[in-house]
Order: C-alpha cells, then structure tokens, then sequence
C-alpha cells in the first residue's frame, strides 16, 4: 500500500498567500484608484489674477489678485456644468454665488508663479474646484445639465406664535427681510426636492394699482402681483399658527399644537392647483421654543404635501407645453436684445429660452412655454422698457413676429 504524500503547503496556507498578495496588490493600486476618484469630483484649473497696487500696498494686492483668480477658475467651472442659454438667463443669482460663496467650492490652489508690473500685481494660480458641490448648487437653484428648470416658488406665509399679539409676514412695509419659520422649513423642503426659491431680499416694488394689502391674509390679486416681481412660476399663500393645549407631561413639559394652511396658486392666472391643512404637537417647557417646533412639524408636513401636488401638475402641464417661434427684428442693438429676453424667461409658464437662428439684425428664438402663442404675446405686451419698445406684427398659434423700436434718445 503506497503511503499518502502529502502537499508541501496546505489549502489553508495556499489560501492566505494567495489573499495576502492580493491585499497587497490592491494596496500598491489603492493611490492611483483614489487619484482617479478624486479626478471625477474635481476639476482643476489654470487661471490669472489680477489686482491694483495702491500706496504701494503689495500684499494686499497679491490677495485680491488670488481672489480674482479663485473666481475665474470657479467661473469656468459652473460654465461648463450647464448649457449656455441657462447660463444667460441665470447670470445673476449665479454671479452673486461665485463672487460670495468662492471658498465652498474651491478644494484646495496653489500660486504657480507671480510678478509685479507698475502698478498691477499678477499671479498665475493652479485651483482645484469641487465638481461635486458645483452640481449640488446648480440643482439647488434648479439648473441642471440636460433638464429643464423646476417651478420657481415664492411664499407669503404669515406666522403668530404665542408670544406675539398679531401674525408677522414680510409683505407688510419695511418688512420684506422678515423669515417666519414656516417659511424657513417649507423653503428647506421644497429646495431639496428641487424647486427653486425666490429670495424677497428686496421690497416689493410694484405699480401704484397694485397696492400691496397690509393683511396677512394674502389675496390672489396680491400674490399674483407679488410673484410676477419676484419671478415666481408659483406663490404659496398661508397662515402658521401656534397655540397652546391643555395636555401636560409632568410639572414642567406643556404641549403645544401648531396649525399651517395654505395653497399654491400660479403667478401668471392665479389660477389654485394645490392646497394642504396640517397640524403638529409639540412639548416643551418653553412656549416660544414649543410654538416653534409645532409649527415647524406642521410646515414639515405641509411643504411635503404640497410639493407632490404641484410637482404633479407641473408633470401634467409639461406634457401641455408647446414649443413657440419667436422671429425678433433689430438685434442689432445688443442690449435691447438681451433685455427683451431676460423679459420673456421672466414671464411665468416659460420653461426654457433657446437661439435657433441669428441673421443680420434678425434672431429666432424657440421658447418652450406652457400656454398658447396668444398668452405668450399677451404677457410680453404687459412688459415696458426703457430704451425702445416692441411692436408684434405677427401672432399665429406657433409663432410670433416682434420688432424692437429704440426709443429716442437711446
């Protein structure tokens, strides 16, 4: 009987070689796998920056010169995220972002090289820029590559807490910077699933026929005025109220029950397409922070609701959307152009602007526009400027035919 001979090395040991030269081949990988990852969610660039020595102030200069640079770089970067008509129609509220919020996107720069010439101080500066939270801002304001703008949506929430004697909105005068906390989380809410929120940073500044109420219960009236001078696709219109109940926990701990109203009305009709009724709990020993956090609840619910409804309906009137030709004389004078269509992308229902043809003095523009030619052109009539105006020789049910009239004088 032939004796069994056994393996030099077991299975067991066969495998752990085996394992541990893998391990290790992985590790000797592992730096060019994370440079690569980093490479997808970081874009760097080569940029120059330029600032004016005063008083011979040359650190101060070399400071403003980088922050130019910074700028540049994360510029070219959102440039290059979205097409170029969204890049046109949204050059303010993005403009304002780059030039104040630089430092949240910007990983990491370096100087490559600097010089001093008379007065100017250069640098050239090497800037790696955050790809990821680049994208996460183009969809907070609702602007992505390849989609189409989401509703733009204005709230006028009045709120009453316990410690107020009557309801705070930031539509009375000399109010417009007040933020319930309604509004604060509905806004939060409906931002994260991709609407865009329009700011009342600066006060309502509308014709004398449309006086603002000085009510906390807006009327429709209102927030149609409201939402064209805020460029609104939607208003939301409600009333927060906290109040306390008679349920105790403990000695201390009181219960609170917080209301929230409110419906969703379109800017350009008034016409309502959503409406919600919530109401929330909340205990604390304190009623402002108790108040608070009830009301907070039932803004939770509520922007939940009322973002599945008019989400729903934009959907719906997506489908509905028509595509319309709009042959624009005298582009020549640049400006008045540009003025004409920031006008249109303002008009609520126009979900996207793009140039189809340019001739000698002659632009075609395609508007992708929820409604008919005819409300189209009734919109644009309603428009004024300074420098000329426009004269529609031409309305049919997929096109229309404007000319620009320079004023005189301009």
């Amino acid at each position: 009987m032939k004796k069994k001979i056994k393996p030099l090395f077991s299975s067991k040991i066969r495998f752990c070689t085996c394992f541990l030269l893998t391990s290790l081949s992985f590790l000797m990988l592992l730096p060019d796998i994370l440079s690569a990852k980093q490479a997808e969610h970081t874009r760097t660039i080569v940029v120059t920056g330029t600032g004016f020595i005063i008083k011979n102030d040359t650190a101060s200069a070399r400071e403003k010169a980088i922050k130019e640079g910074l700028v540049a770089a994360l510029g070219l970067v959102f440039a290059g995220q979205i097409p170029l008509d969204l890049l046109i129609s949204n050059f303010e509220p993005l403009n304002d972002i780059i030039y104040t919020k630089t430092d949240t996107f910007i990983s990491g720069y370096r100087v490559l090289t600097e010089t001093q010439y008379k007065d100017l101080y250069r640098v050239v500066i090497q800037a790696r820029v955050s790809i990821a939270k680049v994208k996460k801002q183009l969809s907070k304001m609702g602007i992505m590559h390849g989609s189409k703008k989401m509703p733009r949506v204005l709230f006028l929430i009045s709120e009453q807490n316990l410690e107020d004697l009557l309801p705070r909105y930031w539509w009375q005068e000399g109010a417009h910077l007040v933020e319930t906390s309604a509004e604060v989380t509905m806004a939060e809410v409906m931002q994260k699933k991709g609407f865009v929120i329009a700011a009342h940073t600066a006060a309502p500044q509308l014709p004398e026929n449309e006086a603002i109420l000085d009510s906390p219960d807006a009327s429709n009236s209102t927030a149609m005025a409201l939402g064209i001078r805020y460029k609104a696709d939607i208003v939301i219109i409600g009333n927060a109220l906290a109040e306390p109940t008679q349920n105790k926990l403990g000695e201390n701990m009181l219960s609170y029950k917080g209301t929230l109203l409110a419906r969703a009305i379109r800017a350009g009709t008034g016409e309502e397409i959503a409406t919600t009724f919530q109401a929330s709990t909340a205990m604390d020993s304190d009623e402002i922070a108790g108040g608070l956090e009830a009301i907070s609840h039932a803004s939770t619910i509520a922007a939940e609701d009322l973002s599945l409804q008019i989400a729903a309906d934009f959907d719906q009137r997506k489908k509905q959307s028509s595509k319309i030709l709009i042959r624009v004389k005298g582009t020549d004078h640049l400006a008045d152009f540009v003025r004409l269509r920031r006008a249109i992308d303002s008009i609520p229902g126009v979900r996207g602007i793009l140039t189809s043809e340019m001739k000698s003095n002659e632009t075609t523009l395609v508007v992708d526009y929820m409604g008919s030619a005819r409300e189209l052109a009734e919109s644009l009539l309603l428009k004024s400027f300074e420098s000329f105006g426009i004269t529609l020789s031409e309305v049919t049910p997929e096109e229309l035919m404007i000319e620009l009239m320079p004023k005189p004088g301009f």
